[in-house]
């Protein structure tokens, strides 16, 4: 997957940028989940975030795109939780953290076609706290089967396509504000994210919390 991932936006030259090491690889002591943790730089566009936890019963993947403060895009997220051999939630979407971001009708046009592929697996409803960012477009299905697995990995990498493509057609036009609304994003995600019973469960409640702030949404 994070070959696929890379080999995508190779045209963006990622490069690996060093992450603590605490936060590169840990091991639950009291769920003997592992987690792993990387860090890309993007050709100046923005830096992907991958974090990945896996065992036995427990195979969780999360990839952020965070713009640079120069680029107003989107930003591409995606999550895939499967616990017990039951797919609980699959995630793509191309979100904005502003939201009167202009670009999002151009989103919205982008994904419109593609969209329509995983309608069938979209939930009627979505928690509270992520409507704010969701777009119509994205791939959300909550309480999925595996056997639909394959269908929406080949659905993550069409959006990521997309993503790249926007890249392509976009300028530098950031502002302070976009990156005040950016950094409003990731605090909202760190204050609600639904991983941290399970992430707490496993690692800790400080060092989830010091993961969250300094690593995945820093």
């Amino acid at each position: 997957m994070m070959r696929d991932t890379l080999r995508i936006l190779g045209e963006l030259t990622p490069q690996e940028l060093p992450v603590p090491a605490d936060f590169a690889s840990k091991v639950g002591q009291k769920i003997p989940v592992e987690l792993s943790f990387s860090r890309f730089s993007l050709a100046g566009v923005g830096e992907l975030r991958w974090t990945s936890m896996q065992s036995a019963r427990a195979d969780i993947l999360a990839v952020m795109i965070f713009p640079n403060d120069s680029m107003q895009l989107p930003i591409f997220a995606a999550e895939f939780v499967v616990l017990g051999g039951k797919c609980k939630a699959a995630v793509v979407d191309l979100q904005s953290a502003s939201p009167d971001a202009g670009f999002r009708p151009r989103v919205a046009e982008r994904l419109r076609d593609l969209a329509v592929r995983y309608a069938e697996l979209r939930s009627d409803t979505l928690p509270d706290w992520c409507r704010d960012h969701f777009t119509d477009e994205a791939i959300a299905a909550l309480g999925c089967s595996v056997d639909d697995l394959d269908h929406l990995l080949e659905g993550y990498r069409l959006y990521l396509t997309a993503y790249l493509q926007f890249v392509r057609d976009s300028s530098p036009t950031g502002s302070a504000k976009e990156c005040r609304w950016l950094r409003h994003y990731k605090d909202h995600h760190i204050e609600h994210t639904p991983g941290r019973p399970f992430m707490t469960a496993a690692y800790g409640a400080e060092w989830t919390e010091r993961f969250l702030r300094e690593g995945m949404y820093a």
